[in-house]
């Protein structure tokens, strides 16, 4: 821990740095990077202090000056935020990670901030002509893939859904339940969480042992599905369990173990595939420890705001840039964003089995 403290030091130090001695390019960083969902604004965070770093030391013009806020999970942070940034004139942004704050964002920023996300997926903002782009898939996408995955398992489901981050638990509820009961399939019940308030799993587990569901859905956070997953295997509950994105954004495995073997989930990049592992290694270079999908996401995200910092004409926004660029390089391929700052990518289906992934022929 005490090396990774050192690395972000010396990351941050770098950014600013360059940024004291050099023209500089504002770049506002918002994610939650403190409290419960703190595993997943770090993990992006990481990546995105790589991709600074790594332009900051190649370019010979203006460098970036990340300017780093923590929204907390927490409407009145992010405005707070969003204010600072807009009297300081930063109109570029990087962030936030979770869709809940996004619409926070969209309802509160001024009509000349531009944000762009690495991680929010929700389909609440998918198909708008705004300032708010996104590189990660609708999570309606992942939704509809999960429910024609679980109907082979079985024609009945219970979920489990944290409302902390309600914009994104909700649509993924809601597009996971039109494709599953199109299908044929009944959700038996859906029982909610708030990771922020508190978790009360003997509730949950009294609840779940009175209909001892075939399949299981967790629409959580990386500890919380990690705790259930040690609750529903102590049980000896027989559920297939499946994840969502957001489970993986942080520490399944430590809090996990073996109680995580055998889930199953989807994700919108090929993490066991040779480009993820050159990036895993330049991760590990920076932070002596593993990236999760949130970091390459974090990377990617920065690495277009840079091709639209290396092409930017006179008298054109970056976002107008993105824009006409339009097709960028990810860690394992190329991605296209679309006039309402949407993007599609292929999903590849996974498990878990003692602590690595393995990836899975999609049904």
């Amino acid at each position: 821990m005490r090396t990774l403290h050192i690395m972000v030091f010396l990351l941050l130090s770098s950014v600013f740095f360059y940024a004291c001695h050099h023209n500089q390019i504002d770049i506002g960083f918002i994610a939650c990077i403190s409290g419960v969902h703190h595993d997943l604004g770090n993990e992006v965070e990481n990546g995105v202090l790589i991709a600074c770093d790594e332009y900051n030391k190649a370019t010979k013009g203006d460098k970036i000056n990340l300017v780093i806020r923590d929204d907390k999970q927490n409407d009145n942070e992010i405005k707070k935020i969003i204010k600072e940034f807009s009297d300081k004139g930063i109109k570029n942004v990087l962030g936030p990670v979770t869709s809940s704050m996004a619409i926070t964002m969209i309802e509160t920023a001024p009509k000349d901030m531009f944000a762009l996300s690495p991680t929010v997926s929700t389909h609440y903002l998918s198909g708008k002509e705004d300032n708010f782009f996104r590189i990660f898939t609708s999570q309606q996408n992942i939704s509809y893939v999960i429910a024609d995955s679980m109907i082979n398992d079985s024609e009945d489901t219970t979920i489990i859904m944290d409302e902390s981050n309600l914009a994104f638990s909700q649509s993924t509820l809601d597009t996971f339940r039109d494709e599953f009961e199109k299908k044929g399939g009944k959700i038996q019940q859906v029982i909610t969480i708030n990771s922020i308030k508190g978790v009360d799993y003997k509730r949950i587990m009294e609840d779940l042992l009175k209909k001892n569901p075939k399949t299981l859905f967790l629409i959580a956070n990386p500890v919380d599905t990690a705790i259930l997953c040690q609750h529903i295997r102590k049980n000896k509950l027989g559920s297939k369990i499946y994840l969502t994105n957001w489970s993986l954004a942080g520490d399944l495995f430590r809090y996990g173990g073996k109680a995580v073997n055998d889930v199953i989930f989807f994700l919108s990049t090929d993490i066991k595939g040779k480009s993820f592992q050159k990036f895993k290694e330049k991760y590990k270079k920076y932070y002596n420890d593993e990236p999760t999908f949130a970091a390459s996401f974090g990377y990617e995200a920065m690495n277009v705001y840079i091709s639209a910092i290396k092409e930017n004409k006179q008298d054109e926004s970056l976002k107008e840039t993105i824009l006409r660029i339009s097709e960028f390089q990810g860690i394992d391929g190329k991605f296209k964003i679309d006039k309402y700052g949407d993007v599609k990518r292929k999903v590849y289906k996974y498990t878990i089995r003692d602590n690595d992934y393995l990836r899975l022929e999609n049904n």
